[in-house]
């Protein structure tokens, strides 16, 4: 869970990581442009973005073959 964090403006260090085996959220970062540092992601059972006001791109989830909820 990712929230309300207004330093947090993309991610980067996640490369490796490959399933969440529960919920990823990230909701709430005034200043979060990009969710780009997912690459590898292949399994995660739910996904919420919401209420980022300054997000512009949304890539690097294409991995995401199973999402479960």
């Amino acid at each position: 869970m990712l929230l309300d964090n207004n330093n947090l403006s993309s991610f980067s260090g996640f490369e490796n990581l490959r399933d969440i085996g529960g919920d990823l959220t990230i909701t709430d970062n005034d200043n979060m442009e990009s969710i780009a540092g997912f690459t590898n992601i292949s399994s995660l059972r739910n996904l919420t973005i919401s209420i980022n006001p300054n997000l512009i791109a949304i890539e690097g989830m294409n991995g995401a073959l199973n999402v479960m909820g």
